[in-house]
C-alpha cells in the first residue's frame, strides 16, 4: 500500500540534510508539515515530498538542488538527489542505487 504519511526519523534526516546543501530557504518549521509517499512503492526508496497540505504529485519539475552519495548495508552505492518543483517547493526525494537493487536502509549518520 502507498499511502502518505510522515518520514521516518532517516527520511527526515537525510531531507534535512539535503536542503542544507542545498542552502533552501523554506518556511519556519517546515518539517513539522513535511509528508511523503513512495514514488515506485518502496523498491528504490524514492519519495514525493509534500508540504503545507500539499498532496499533489503532478507539479512541474523545477531543478535539482543538491545531492549526496552514501552506502546502503549492503555496500552497494546509492545516490540521494533532492528535488524542488517549479515554485521552489520540496519535490522529491530521488534515491538511485548503483545496482537497481532495493534500497535497505538509510544511514543513521545523516540523524
Amino acid at each position: 500500500m502507498n499511502i502518505i504519511r510522515q518520514p521516518t526519523n532517516e527520511e527526515l534526516g537525510l531531507i534535512k540534510h539535503l536542503v542544507k546543501l542545498a542552502n533552501l530557504k523554506l518556511p519556519k518549521n517546515w518539517e513539522a508539515t513535511l509528508l511523503v509517499k513512495f514514488i515506485d512503492n518502496a523498491q528504490s526508496g524514492s519519495l514525493y515530498l509534500f508540504t503545507n497540505g500539499e498532496t499533489n504529485t503532478e507539479r512541474p519539475f523545477g531543478a535539482d538542488v543538491s545531492e549526496c552519495k552514501f552506502k546502503d548495508v549492503d555496500n552497494k552505492e546509492v545516490t540521494a538527489t533532492l528535488n524542488i518543483d517549479n515554485k521552489n517547493n520540496l519535490l522529491e526525494l530521488d534515491i538511485w542505487k548503483f545496482d537497481f537493487s532495493t534500497l535497505k536502509q538509510i544511514p543513521s549518520s545523516f540523524l
